[in-house]
């Protein structure tokens, strides 16, 4: 009789104290992941988009010096074009410094990859992401659609196998 009674005992202070603690926890946890990290996830994302874009404006400002340099004779085309593309593929940012910008054309061609020298020149217009996204070819579409935007891809990093 007295084991009986101690688990009635035990199971109201179970119902009363732990479930209630138990179910409080998994609601946090479960309100975290659905709404907090989700939130802090798009800052991160908006974040890196407007250090993207304020690089990009530096490194037209790269471009438009050397274009300033042909127009006034001081260079040729060809010599601008060759150093724009030797700064550009020194550029790194991020907080290891291994992003990087690549150079295309609205063909798609590559222009300059600092990793993949492999591309240059050739076409991209079948080139595709680890997940079958095309994306040189949706780089020129957003460009031709929007004169600027953002893309989301998968590319491998430089520890990994090209394919």
């Amino acid at each position: 009789m007295k084991s009986v009674l101690i688990h009635i005992k035990s199971s109201g202070f179970f119902l009363k104290v732990i479930l209630p603690s138990i179910l409080a926890v998994i609601l946090f946890i479960l309100s975290f992941f659905i709404f907090i990290v989700p939130s802090v996830e798009d800052k991160l994302i908006e974040q890196k988009r407007e250090m993207i874009r304020e690089l990009v404006y530096s490194t037209w400002s790269i471009i438009q010096q050397y274009h300033k340099e042909e127009t006034t004779a001081q260079l040729t085309k060809e010599e601008a074009q060759q150093k724009v593309i030797q700064e550009i593929k020194q550029i790194r940012y991020g907080h290891l410094m291994d992003d990087y910008f690549w150079i295309t054309d609205k063909q798609p061609v590559m222009v300059m990859h600092p990793f993949r020298p492999d591309l240059t020149g050739k076409s991209l217009l079948d080139y595709k992401d680890t997940h079958d996204k095309k994306i040189f070819v949706e780089s020129v579409s957003i460009v031709n659609e929007k004169g600027e935007g953002y893309l989301d891809y998968m590319w491998q990093s430089k520890t990994d196998s090209y394919r």
